[in-house]
């Protein structure tokens, strides 16, 4: 796992986001080659942000019944959190450059 990313389960997601400051949640599979290709950019992310933006991963098959309750239905899917409830969700591959202008707006207050 690239440094500055750190894997959550359901209870640890909840707790984080509840917590207030921004999180980007990228849910992905141990399978998912975009997954694995997307991991660096958001690593990349997670150091540039630190301290203003939690970068972490949620494995969707190890914790079903999020993934269920937040209708993860593709890999990966990033959801970006502020003040605890959801802003945003893209599917697929990001560059770095497309996922710092994504999170850019959730971090001016931050």
């Amino acid at each position: 796992m690239s440094a500055g990313l750190r894997e959550l389960d359901a209870t640890a997601l909840d707790a984080l986001t509840a917590a207030g400051r921004p999180v980007l949640a990228e849910f992905f599979g141990p399978n998912c080659i975009i997954c694995r290709q997307l991991e660096p950019m958001l690593g990349a992310v997670a150091r540039e942000t630190a301290g203003r933006l939690d970068v972490v991963r949620v494995d969707a098959a190890a914790n079903p019944a999020l993934a269920e309750r937040l209708a993860i239905r593709s890999l990966p899917t990033l959801i970006l959190y502020k003040d605890g409830a959801p802003q945003g969700r893209r599917t697929g591959f990001m560059t770095a450059g497309e996922l710092r202008g994504w999170v850019r707006p959730a971090l001016a207050d931050a």
